[in-house]
C-alpha cells in the first residue's frame, strides 16, 4: 500500500502545469484558423507582451488592440466595474484610456450601484458630464484599481463639471490610503488637498505634502488655514505637525476666526495648549468681537 501511494504521489501532475498545458493546447487550435497576418501579429504581441512569456495573456492583448478607441474604453470601464484587475490592465496596455470619462443619466444610475454613500448626500454629483475610471474606483474602494489607473496615467486631478475630484471623493468615503496613493501622484499640491487631508486628520498626507514643500499658511478664498481646519475638526496630531512646520496660529479667515478661536468652540484643551504655546494670541476678536476666552466662557468649557 506504501509503494502504491508512493508511486501516485510521483505521478500526480501540478493542477498550475496541467492548466498551462491546456491554456497552450487551446491556443494552438485558435491559431489554425488565424490568418497569417494575425498569427505574426500575436508573435509581435507575444514578446511585448510579457515577461512571463503567458500566451494567453499576449493573445487578449493582441485581440484588444485590434478593436476601436471606443470599445477599447467602454471595455474598460466594464473591467473596473466589475474589478477585473488583469482584464483593466490588459485593456490600458492595448491603448484604453486611463482617464476615460462616461457621462451619465437616471438610467446609468439605474445600472450602477454607486448612489452609496457620498452621492446620497450629495446627489447633484450624480450628473457631472463625465464620470471617469478612476473617480469609478474610488467610489468602488478599490484600492489596487485606483494604484493600476494611475500608475498607468490617470490623472489625479480629474475634475467634473461639479467639482468633484478622486480626492475629495475618497476622503468622503473615508479611504485614507486611496487619497494618499492620489496625493503621491499628483503634480499639483495645493490648498485644497492640504485642507482636505487636514480636516479628516489625515497626518500622513498632510506630511506628504509638507515635505514636498508646500506653504503650511496656504489660504482658501475664504481665508481658511489647514491649521484651521485641523483645529475645528480636533485633530490633535495634524494641529501639532503644521505647527512644528511653521504654521502661523494667527491667521484668520473672512470671519476673523482663527485657529484658537474655533477651538474654543469645541473646547479642546490639548489643542489649545498646542496652540497658545505656539504663541497664537488669545486676545484677538472674530467679526462678533468675541475673544477665544469669551467664547470658551460661553460655551461653557
Amino acid at each position: 500500500a506504501g509503494e502504491g501511494t508512493l508511486k501516485r504521489q510521483r505521478t500526480r501532475r501540478n493542477p498550475e502545469r496541467q492548466l498551462a498545458e491546456l491554456n497552450e493546447d487551446c491556443l494552438s487550435h485558435m491559431f489554425e484558423f488565424l490568418p497569417d497576418a494575425s498569427f505574426q501579429a500575436f508573435q509581435r504581441t507575444s514578446t511585448m507582451a510579457g515577461e512571463t512569456g503567458n500566451r494567453v495573456n499576449a493573445f487578449q492583448l493582441m485581440q484588444y488592440r485590434q478593436l476601436s478607441p471606443e470599445a477599447r474604453n467602454e471595455k474598460l470601464f466594464t473591467a473596473v466595474e466589475e474589478e477585473q484587475l488583469r482584464t483593466a490592465d490588459l485593456l490600458l496596455q492595448a491603448g484604453a484610456s486611463p482617464d476615460f470619462s462616461k457621462p451619465y443619466t437616471d438610467e446609468f444610475f439605474a445600472g450602477h450601484v454607486i448612489g452609496e454613500g457620498y452621492f446620497a448626500q450629495h446627489p447633484s454629483d450624480r450628473y457631472p458630464n463625465g464620470f471617469s475610471v478612476l473617480l469609478y474606483s474610488v467610489n468602488k474602494g478599490n484600492t489596487r484599481m485606483v494604484s493600476l489607473l494611475l500608475e498607468r496615467g490617470a490623472n489625479p486631478d480629474f475634475l467634473n463639471l461639479n467639482g468633484l475630484t478622486a480626492l475629495s471623493l475618497a476622503y468622503a468615503k473615508g479611504l485614507l490610503d486611496i487619497a494618499e496613493l492620489l496625493i503621491t501622484h499628483s503634480d499639483n499640491i495645493d490648498f485644497t488637498k492640504l485642507s482636505l487631508a487636514a480636516s479628516n486628520g489625515h497626518v500622513t498626507a498632510v506630511r506628504l505634502l509638507l515635505d514636498r514643500r508646500i506653504n503650511p499658511d496656504l489660504q482658501g478664498l475664504d481665508g481658511q488655514t489647514a491649521l484651521m481646519c485641523a483645529a475645528r475638526g480636533q485633530h490633535e496630531a495634524v494641529v501639532r505637525l503644521l505647527l512644528e512646520r511653521g504654521a502661523n496660529p494667527d491667521l484668520h479667515g473672512d470671519h476673523w476666526e482663527t485657529a484658537l478661536i474655533a477651538t474654543a468652540f469645541n473646547g479642546n484643551v490639548n489643542i489649545a495648549r498646542l496652540l497658545l504655546t505656539a504663541e497664537a494670541n488669545p486676545d484677538l476678536q472674530n467679526e462678533f468681537g468675541g475673544t477665544s476666552l469669551m467664547i470658551a466662557s460661553e460655551k461653557g468649557h
